[in-house]
């Protein structure tokens, strides 16, 4: 039995039911088979061709549209939001007023999936992979964590199929306090579908004299099963009338009849313990052109800009404490902001604010309300909010991006280490000459990191020609490594790229040296 797990990170599931009207306020609730189907295709159209094969993922489509799966719905409350959208039609402006219909849950609660379908190893990777890399279900604002399990025991499930024969009307007396019946959208059978497209294409009558008037292509005529049928565009079935995705039908279900009956209880916390609580928010970036990880300090300085008006000088974010007095260097208690490349080119996709001593409630709020700040020739970096928590909820390295919250022995530069004091001839106190890069890296971990004096001692550090991000290698003179406010001790400008290996794993985030709380210094587990 294979299940698929669902939680939305938000704590909200937006999604319109396929009958109806967003202005209805009618929510896809359970998630139809089709709409998630229809998710993980375009997950792989996305991100996930270069990793397996289109009939690969054909197949895996097939095979899960010949079952109708089970679901464990948890406690969840409906809820809408009003916009009021402007038209212009000329020189005429008006307002139409739209419905954001959405289901709440409790964001620690995940929508279970029950597939009872047996996949190929092949069919099996390319479903975790896709639900990994699937970062929203349903609208935009669905941000989602999916993840695939195996159980072998019948699931306890909620919501379920009504079986073929039963009368619904009877199965809604015997439970009528405990169940309504519902219709779900989901494909056709395999075996269906191709008897129904049959009938749906003419036959050519080769004995016929005259040739018939050629007739309008219909997207019908490219279809060949039900993998071609969920590819149709809304757009185009719209433009040739049809009232329902070609390919699906609808089915009853049997869901509880109170789905959205139970408040969800949001525990209150002080400010210390909400600050225990979150040490680190995670940000995805959009932008037109996306910034470059060369342009992380400058990224960095723009986005503690914004942090710092947007929560009115809050000293996690500003250093200093209530009298404008820096907070003590070895407490380093304020914010990190550290960017995260990708490949192929080496943009910033992610940004992680980072905190030692945590987020009090109205950091918080700022985090929350961050919501973009400039970029070069008047171009606008737009920041999405992905999560809020610990270091060890960021450490899976199944994450996209840097996983520079990890835990490994060895740790790589992904930005220039740019030294705090000059190279002097005497030896210094970890076997390099005092002042040196290597020297200067290992006594400012032993600092920051309060590292012990026997993990530092015993730490092998190489240095490397250039940094390394992926499979690209950026020359350290690439990047930007002068900051442009504010002032920071700095032995120059150089910047230097390190391997370091410890001695036993340890753990991130590991950012050192000047700027470094603003992207520099850098490092992230290596890839063995």
């Amino acid at each position: 039995m294979l299940t698929i797990s669902l939680t939305f990170l938000t704590g909200r599931y937006h999604a319109t039911d396929s009958a109806h009207h967003v202005n209805e306020g009618v929510v896809d609730w359970p998630p139809s088979p089709w709409r998630i189907c229809r998710s993980l295709i375009a997950t792989w159209f996305f991100k996930a061709q270069d990793v397996a094969a289109e009939s690969v993922l054909r197949s895996l489509v097939i095979k899960l549209s010949e079952k109708l799966p089970c679901y464990r719905l948890p406690d969840a409350v409906g809820g809408h939001s009003r916009h009021y959208m402007p038209t212009i039609i000329g020189s005429k402006e008006s307002k139409t007023k739209i419905f954001d219909t959405f289901v709440h849950v409790a964001p620690e609660q995940a929508i279970e999936v029950f597939w009872d379908v047996d996949l190929s190893s092949e069919e099996k990777q390319l479903l975790d992979y896709l639900l990994i890399n699937m970062n929203y279900f349903g609208r935009a604002e669905s941000l989602v964590d999916a993840r695939l399990s195996e159980n072998g025991d019948v699931p306890q499930a909620n919501a379920n199929p009504v079986l073929i024969g039963t009368d619904s009307t009877e199965a809604k007396e015997k439970d009528k306090n405990e169940t309504e019946i519902i219709r779900v959208l989901a494909p056709m059978l395999p075996f269906a579908f191709q008897e129904w497209l049959k009938s749906q294409k003419p036959e050519v009558d080769a004995t016929a004299k005259k040739p018939k008037a050629k007739r309008k292509k219909r997207v019908i005529d490219d279809i060949t099963d039900i993998y071609d049928a969920m590819l149709v565009e809304t757009a185009a079935l719209k433009n040739e009338g049809w009232n329902q995705a070609i390919g699906s039908r609808w089915v009853e279900y049997a869901r509880l009849s109170k789905a959205f009956g139970k408040r969800i209880q949001n525990k209150k916390k002080s400010n210390s313990q909400q600050a225990e609580a979150v040490t680190v928010a995670r940000f995805a970036i959009f932008s037109k052109v996306a910034p470059g990880i060369t342009e992380a300090l400058s990224l960095g300085e723009r986005v503690h800009q914004a942090l710092v008006k947007i929560s009115d000088g809050n000293r996690v974010f500003t250093g200093c404490d209530d009298n404008g007095k820096k907070l003590e260097s070895n407490e380093h208690r304020h914010a990190y902001i550290l960017s995260e490349a990708s490949e192929p080119r080496a943009e910033v996709k992610f940004i992680s604010v980072f905190a030692k001593g945590g987020f009090d409630s109205d950091a918080q709020r700022a985090l929350q309300d961050l919501r973009k700040t400039w970029d070069y020739d008047g171009r606008i970096v737009q920041f999405v909010l992905l999560g809020m928590g610990k270091e060890e909820d960021f450490c899976s390295e199944k994450m996209n991006g840097a996983n520079i919250f990890g835990t490994s022995k060895r740790w790589v530069s992904h930005t220039p280490f740019v030294p705090t004091r000059h190279q002097k001839k005497k030896p210094g106190a970890f076997g390099f000459s005092q002042g040196s890069p290597e020297d200067d890296l290992l006594r400012l971990l032993k600092l920051e990191r309060m590292l012990s004096e026997e993990i530092i001692l015993s730490a092998k550090v190489k240095r490397l020609e250039k940094v390394c991000v992926g499979m690209r290698k950026i020359p350290c003179l690439k990047f930007q490594r002068i900051r442009q406010l504010g002032d920071g001790a700095s032995a120059g400008n150089m910047g230097y790229a390190f391997e370091i290996e410890f001695k036993e794993p340890v753990s991130g985030p590991i950012a050192v040296g000047y700027g470094s709380h603003f992207g520099l210094g850098l490092f992230v587990p290596k890839v063995e």
